[in-house]
């Protein structure tokens, strides 16, 4: 079997199918069946039996029979059977055989319900295949065969002797028969391969080649042709024209095919093809109806009958309705996905080209609307059009346009379809421009131009990617060479926007009014509406926007609420303006787009109303993307306070996408702000991995690894050379600190030294000034130098008083200024060496010049500063001090000592006293360091440090909180007691090392910084006993940074931090979030927290108690350490006899400090009047039981103990109690004669002070 073997059944029966589709009397007579035969390799039937019992089953096929009797017909059994009855007369046994396997062949499936094969399918099969044989046969073949039966009847011979013979006859009537076949056909089968030729041409893009050769063709066969090759000419004619553009030409030419071929189904889906595209639907729905009546289905009238659907009914609707086994053919998968695409649903369109082309179709067109549909899904999309929102789902669909376009490129480039050629160029531009890919994007527009230099669609890409560029000057020239806007609406706006940002705002504006003078469409109408509003609010022509107010903006569309809150805004009524947003917010739906949230958050922000507008940038944003408005929304969250949202996106962002340029930087910024140095200290480091050019970053490096004391590594950065012309301000002074911190004293002087002569100015002359007051030149630095040379000024004398001066600088001649010269000038050469007094002559000059001084550069420049800080810039003038992160006010201290000062300082120190006022908030309000505060407040007798109440009650809820939490965290008052007291290993021993917050640490670190430079500033404080305290804070503490001071709204802790002092409310936070006792020998500020967040509060004496009351240290350790606190007036310590006995003893037995301050403890402002009778009997009884102290100091002691418990309290109260104790002790004692003896003389000293004092009673 033909067919079978050279193909195999599955192709076989595909052929079936596809003329299945024509009627019997159309494939026995059309050119276009043998079309479609020499498409599948077969040709035209020939006088054989195997060749004309193929076509015979492909003419039986297309009057619709089921597709599993072609199957068995095509079976080797049934051919023998057919040959044997038609040659051998065995009647019947065709039937009998196909009978027999449509019972045994298990290929069989749907025809199991027939008993047999109806006959007249036996019948219609035997008629074709003899008029088949007729149609092929010679006269002398066609007389054969009506007398076969005749022949085979007379003949009794063998009949593989017969059959030979027949075989034969018919070879050489084969042979014969060529010299008589008709010459027509001949030429038909001529013409058709010409079409043929063409149709190739075609196929390579060679559309107006083709156009033309079909043409030439058409006119010179016409009237030679049949209606098949009529119709396929006209119809080729139509591609060419379609492939060109003209669709109209296109059109026409496919309906006057339609006169050839209106019977076939390639002719109805032209014609209805047709006037679709010409948008005759009324027409075209005509045809269509005929189309399903000849053809009802006909793929190719369901794919048609898909673009006429109404724009109401949906593409699920429509598949709906379509048969199952059409949905996967490509020609109806096509016409869904251009219906999705109408109706913007982009995805679903993706979906069914995506589709269509999987089903094995390799046809550009699918490829071309499959890029188009991509192309419009995202160049609508505001997100990534316009907010460059490009997540991976979106790169891959870009990256797979990419794919497409250059499929398309590999097959239409060098053709002749330039409108096509050119659109995929464009395409690929747009793409790359969305990727980000400028130059590549550029290059690939330049190609598209090169086609059509003129086309408006390429010049606006062109325009769009310098605009992207900040290119504004080539946008203009661009964009000035489209003057038809009809295929580019946007471009007035887009133009007028860039002559906006070039500052040209009168062609900007006349742009516009000429362009909204035309008839728009809404959408530009809005868009060009709004940017002229801009304009003329930009260039303050409030006529203009009153004019326009008052015509336009008037809906409740998002658009109009924008443009009124601009408006009242402008017109100073920012109160109006806010209302008019706020109200718009209300309008937010759903269906409000991207454009209009982002618009709407724009004039929020403007108006100030932050956190609705991040609640919008939020509904647009992705998070996971690193975009501007990505990075909008993190400055939002940290302009409004809420810093924990903006370092949890900021982390989000560097761990799936690695680090961000600004994005990290601002991540490093918020560590560095709230004490996580180590953090900020690895992301710095790994910021520098990708941007290692960043000298911002470094900077910020080299101040993390200051406060972490990675000296070594600031000064080998310190040593590097960097360009500080180009460094921000803070950047700048954060620079000049770190210098200053490591006495880097000759970069710190050139740096400074350049900057004022760069910037001569103010700020220039005062920096330079303070530099040099905190680091003043040496002695040999103040010394004028005695010759000329280098880094000099030399001040020159005429012979009439004439004076000049020239600076001697080691520097390029491009760089120098007025009045400096270089080495290699002339002068220089001259000067050299010389020393004052000396004369000299100088060239181009008739003046005999004398030196008149010889100054060093740098002291000339400072007192030159200075005069002028004095003098030009006194509104400018207070000087500036250098911290190691800022450059906080220099005096600011001493400005605060201004008059009024002292006053508010004692009242403060009276709000103190009384624990109305912690010391943080003390030092906030006089802009002082705390350990300042601390420091000065222990050295105040009458103020001291408030650190306990010194009742039982509250001693007993500080030890149940140390048993109850798990360790310390100190605020740095608590930190400075532990110093003072050495407790630092004892703490680390019993309780762990003691937590502290990042900005105490700071607070301390900022503090020695500052004492290492200004030492006069240092009070008492030796510069050498900080570093100590340094030192024990490293050693002993766990620096971490509060994770709720991030998660707080940072506009609040500011506040609070204003209030109490930063690092003690870190503090307080840190303590509530790890869970341990807050330590804090400041009363008030423990009070303040407890009562506010809960956190409880110990002081240290209370741990001290803790300690020897579990056996921890010794009673003399505890001694000791009571005693320290009293010396530095720590109120209201708790002390005993043994701790004044102490106190006695290190005093010698004389009334010194460190006993008249332990003493004071007794008085009746700090202690009750039982517990100090009970102290001080218990003091005396022991001191005058002392063996090594002399009865005068006894005495002494005495008289000043007594004074101490009568101070601030009734005189005779206190005598009678200690008369009572000595009475009291006395009769329980009378057994030991020592002791009587020492509570007569307590009594006797209570007379003599009685006298001293002259106290009567």
């Amino acid at each position: 079997m033909i067919l079978a073997e050279k193909f195999g059944i599955p192709l076989a029966l595909k052929l079936m199918n596809v003329c299945a589709k024509y009627t019997y009397k159309q494939l026995s007579n059309s050119y276009s069946f043998f079309s479609i035969l020499s498409e599948f390799g077969i040709e035209y039937p020939k006088d054989e039996f195997n060749s004309i019992y193929l076509h015979t089953t492909l003419l039986f096929s297309s009057t619709t029979k089921p597709k599993e009797l072609i199957e068995l017909i095509l079976l080797d059994d049934s051919q023998k059977a057919f040959k044997q009855e038609i040659y051998q007369n065995h009647d019947g046994a065709f039937a009998l055989s196909l009978n027999s396997s449509l019972h045994t062949n298990p290929l069989v499936r749907e025809l199991k319900y027939w008993n047999e094969i109806p006959k007249e399918y036996f019948k219609e099969f035997f008629k074709i295949y003899r008029e088949l044989v007729k149609s092929v046969a010679t006269p002398v073949q066609s007389q054969l065969l009506t007398n076969q039966e005749t022949i085979s009847g007379k003949i009794d011979q063998n009949q593989d002797e017969l059959r030979q013979k027949i075989v034969s006859m018919t070879q050489i009537l084969q042979d014969f028969s060529i010299s008589r076949t008709d010459q027509s056909s001949s030429l038909q089968i001529e013409y058709d391969r010409q079409v043929k030729s063409i149709i190739k041409v075609l196929e390579n893009g060679q559309a107006r080649s083709a156009l033309n050769q079909f043409k030439e063709l058409k006119e010179a066969i016409w009237d030679k042709v049949n209606d098949d090759l009529k119709f396929k000419i006209l119809t080729n004619i139509g591609v060419c024209y379609y492939q060109l553009g003209e669709i109209e030409f296109a059109s026409n030419s496919l309906q006057e095919a339609y006169g050839f071929g209106s019977e076939t189904e390639v002719g109805l889906s032209n014609m209805v093809n047709a006037f679709i595209a010409i948008d005759d639907h009324k027409k075209a729905k005509d045809y269509l109806v005929v189309f399903f009546q000849k053809f009802p289905t006909s793929p190719k009238a369901h794919a048609a009958s898909i673009r006429l659907k109404p724009e109401t009914m949906s593409v699920q609707e429509i598949e709906s309705a379509i048969p199952e086994d059409l949905r996967e053919n490509y020609e109806v998968l096509l016409s869904l996905g251009l219906k999705a695409k109408r109706l913007k649903d982009f995805n679903l369109s993706i979906k069914y080209l995506k589709t269509a082309l999987e089903s094995g179709s390799e046809l550009p067109l699918v490829k071309e609307h499959l890029l188009a549909c991509i192309l419009e899904k995202y160049a609508v999309n505001f997100r990534v059009a316009n907010l460059r929102l490009i997540d991976e789902e979106t790169e891959s669909e870009l990256n797979e346009a990419l794919l497409l376009t250059d499929e398309l490129l590999s097959k239409y480039d060098k053709t002749e379809l330039n409108s096509v050629t050119t659109q995929l160029y464009m395409n690929k531009s747009v793409v790359l421009n969305l990727l980000g890919h400028f130059d590549e994007s550029l290059k690939e527009v330049n190609k598209a131009l090169a086609i059509e230099p003129s086309n408006p669609k390429v010049l606006k890409q062109k325009g769009l990617i310098y605009v992207f560029e900040g290119d504004t000057e080539e946008a203009v020239q661009v964009l000035e060479e489209i003057t038809n806007f009809s295929e580019t609406p946007d471009v007035p706006s887009l133009l007028s926007e860039v002559y906006s940002k070039r500052g040209e705002f009168d062609k900007a504006i006349k742009i516009l009014e000429e362009y909204l003078s035309s008839d728009l469409d809404q959408y530009f109408r809005n868009q060009s509406l709004g940017f002229l509003l801009e304009l003329f609010i930009k260039t303050k022509q409030f006529e203009k926007v009153d004019e326009l107010s008052k015509k336009e903006f008037k809906s409740n569309q998002i658009f109009d609420f924008v443009s009124r809150a601009h408006i009242a805004r402008f017109q100073k009524s920012d109160i109006i303006a806010s209302e008019i947003l706020i109200d718009a917010i209300s309008h937010v739906t759903d269906r409000t787009t991207a454009r209009e949230r982002f618009l709407l958050a724009e004039q929020l922000v403007k108006s100030n109303c932050l956190n609705l507008a991040i609640e919008l940038f939020e509904s647009i944003d992705d998070k996971t993307l690193y975009s501007p408005i990505t990075i909008r929304l993190a400055r939002l969250y940290y302009t409004v306070g809420r810093k924990g949202e903006c370092l949890k996106l900021l982390q989000g962002l560097r761990e799936k996408r690695g680090v961000h340029d600004y994005a990290s930087s601002l991540e490093v910024s918020i560590y560095q702000e709230y004490g996580d140095y180590e953090r900020a200290k690895l992301l710095a480091e790994e910021y520098l991995q990708s941007f290692s050019a960043s000298i911002s970053m470094k900077i910020r490096l080299a101040g993390v690894n200051l406060r972490l004391g990675f000296t070594d590594l600031v000064d080998t950065f310190l040593r590097e050379d960097i360009e500080v012309d180009e460094l921000m301000s803070d950047e700048f002074h954060s620079y000049l600190a770190q210098l200053m911190a490591r006495n880097h004293r000759e970069k710190l002087f050139k740096i400074c030294y350049d900057y004022r002569r760069n910037h001569n100015d103010g700020e220039g002359h005062i920096l330079f000034t303070q530099i040099l007051l905190q680091f003043p030149l040496n002695e040999f630095e103040c010394n004028p130098p005695t010759k000329v040379d280098v880094d000099t000024v030399v001040s020159f004398k005429g012979e009439r008083g004439q004076s000049f001066t020239l600076v001697i600088e080691d520097r390029p001649k491009e760089e120098l200024k007025e009045n400096e010269i270089d080495t290699t000038d002339e002068r220089f050469e001259i000067i050299k060496g010389k020393s004052v007094g000396e004369k000299i002559s100088l060239p181009n000059s008739n003046v005999t010049w004398e030196i008149d001084s010889i100054a060093n550069k740098l002291l000339h420049a400072f007192h030159e500063s200075q005069k002028k800080c004095e003098t030009l810039y006194v509104k400018d003038a207070p000087f500036k001090s250098f911290h190691v992160d800022d450059l906080p006010d220099f005096l600011n201290q001493i400005e605060k000592e201004g008059a009024g000062w002292q006053e508010n300082f004692d009242l403060a120190k009276q709000q103190y006293r009384d624990r109305k006022a912690p010391l943080g908030t003390i030092a906030e309000m006089f802009g002082r360091n705390p350990i300042d505060i601390w420091n000065q407040f222990i050295h105040i007798e009458n103020v001291g440090i408030q650190s306990s109440l010194g009742n039982n009650d509250e001693l007993k809820l500080a030890i149940d909180a140390i048993e109850e939490k798990n360790g310390f965290c100190s605020d740095v008052v608590g930190l400075l007691t532990l110093f003072e007291l050495d407790l630092g290993n004892v703490i680390a021993e019993f309780f762990g090392k003691v937590k502290i917050v990042s900005s105490t640490y700071d607070l301390i670190f900022d503090y020695i910084e500052e004492n290492k430079i200004f030492s006069t500033r240092a009070q008492t404080t030796d510069k050498s006993r900080l570093e100590l305290f340094f030192e024990f804070v490293r050693e002993n503490c766990e620096v971490l940074p509060p994770q709720l001071a991030i998660d707080m709204n940072s506009n609040e802790k500011e506040r609070l931090d204003e209030l109490i002092g930063r690092s003690f409310f870190d503090t307080a936070l840190l303590a509530k979030e790890t869970n341990t006792t807050l330590l804090s020998d400041d009363l008030a500020f423990r009070g303040l927290i407890y009562q506010e967040y809960g956190v409880e509060g110990v002081w240290t004496q209370s741990i001290l108690r803790y300690l020897i009351d579990n056996k921890k240290i010794d009673r003399g350790f505890y001694n000791e350490k009571v005693l320290k606190l009293t010396n530095m007036r720590y109120i209201h310590t708790a002390i005993d006899d043994n701790v004044l006995m102490l106190a006695a003893e290190k005093a010698n037995f004389k009334y010194e400090f460190v006993f008249s301050s332990c003493l004071r403890f007794l008085t009746g402002k700090i202690s009750s009047q039982n517990s100090s009778l009970l102290v001080a009997f218990g003091f005396l009884y022991r001191l005058w039981l002392h063996p090594e102290a002399q009865i005068k100091d006894k005495h002494n002691l005495t008289i000043c103990t007594i004074t101490t418990l009568c101070t601030d309290r009734v005189i005779q109260d206190i005598i009678e109690g200690l008369n009572y104790l000595t009475t009291l002790r006395g009769a329980n004692d009378r057994s030991r004669s020592i002791d009587d003896w020492v509570y007569r003389r307590i009594k006797q000293e209570v007379k003599d002070w009685k006298k001293i004092y002259k106290i009567k009673g």
